[in-house]
């Protein structure tokens, strides 16, 4: 694989202080206790080859079709992707029109994946009716965040899984999860309170480890949260059919992708059926995160009407 000279913002040191492996628990994937032990001690459970490859391949294409289909006769900056045969963008995007597309449903609702979490629910699991899928261009990333303020109107027991569309090593913007951050923790006790869709802008604007912060983000500068924690950022590279299960309370990120090729990839969740569902999720054309994507114009008409109002 070819990289490129991109320098990231923050760079985290690569002692073993500070970076660590995910622990492969395919090995236990029969062994429902062991895998529930897992889940609840460290907060995540990382499975190999396990998501069907055929179902995944399908969705790629669909994305590098909508991608291409995009791009077409635009002059944006891109070039081609050896890998993928598709545009690479130069940002972070989720493509939210394809959630609920039939193959990403059938993913996510796959009989084996739904087996695996019922057994980790141990009842009847269900996934919900929209599904992530992210496409992360050169020299881009995801910020430190949860996803619990993202989703909590619904079960508490609600559980995040990320899959990639195309084989990841660590250089093109691997997943990270904070050692052991889905425990009680001082740092994020008030974080997880909020509601990243009812923020609004002033609130939503806050002041974190030297940057300013807005919405659902915890941090932009993952070499200070680690050492805010004591604890380490776990990694690994990861191939096709790979998956990481993790608590939705899980602070997590990605590292920046430093190649040329565009990285895809898919976050599901997964509930119990006898709990309530977060109705931004659910039904056939799900709301999402439509409530939270306002513009500044927005804001700016809601004071101005407040202020009239206090004027007449």
């Amino acid at each position: 694989m070819r990289s490129r000279s991109v320098k990231p913002r923050w760079t985290i040191e690569s002692s073993p202080n500070a970076f660590g492996p995910l622990h492969d628990s395919t090995p236990e994937i029969s062994d429902s206790a062991i895998l529930g032990r897992r889940l609840k001690e460290d907060g995540y459970i990382f499975l190999s080859n396990v998501v069907p490859k055929d179902g995944l391949a399908r969705l790629k294409e669909v994305v590098i079709g909508k991608l291409c289909r995009e791009h077409t006769g635009t002059k944006t900056g891109l070039e081609p992707v050896p890998s993928t045969a598709a545009p690479c963008d130069r940002s972070y995007r989720v493509l939210h029109e394809l959630g609920n597309h039939p193959s990403a449903l059938e993913i996510v609702r796959n009989a084996s994946l739904i087996g695996l979490f019922s057994r980790l629910f141990s009842g009847p699991a269900i996934s919900l009716d929209h599904v992530w899928i992210r496409a992360c261009g050169t020299g881009q990333k995801s910020d430190v965040h949860c996803d619990w303020v993202y989703m909590s109107r619904g079960s508490r027991r609600v559980l995040s899984v990320w899959m990639p569309l195309v084989d990841v090593p660590t250089e093109k913007g691997a997943l990270m999860i904070l050692e052991r951050s889905h425990h009680d923790a001082p740092h994020t006790r008030d974080y997880l309170k909020l509601d990243a869709d009812r923020l609004g802008l002033l609130y939503g604007l806050r002041w974190k480890h030297g940057r300013l912060i807005w919405g659902g983000r915890y941090s932009t500068r993952p070499d200070r949260v680690w050492r805010e924690f004591g604890t380490r950022w776990l990694t690994r590279s990861f191939r096709v059919g790979d998956m990481v299960v993790f608590d939705a309370r899980c602070v997590h990120a990605t590292l920046p992708n430093l190649t040329n090729e565009l990285r895809l990839s898919i976050d599901a969740r997964y509930q119990p059926a006898c709990d309530p569902v977060d109705p931004r999720f659910t039904g056939p054309a799900p709301v999402v995160h439509a409530e939270g994507r306002k513009h500044l114009l927005h804001y700016a008409q809601r004071l101005a009407m407040r202020f009239s109002a206090l004027l007449g």
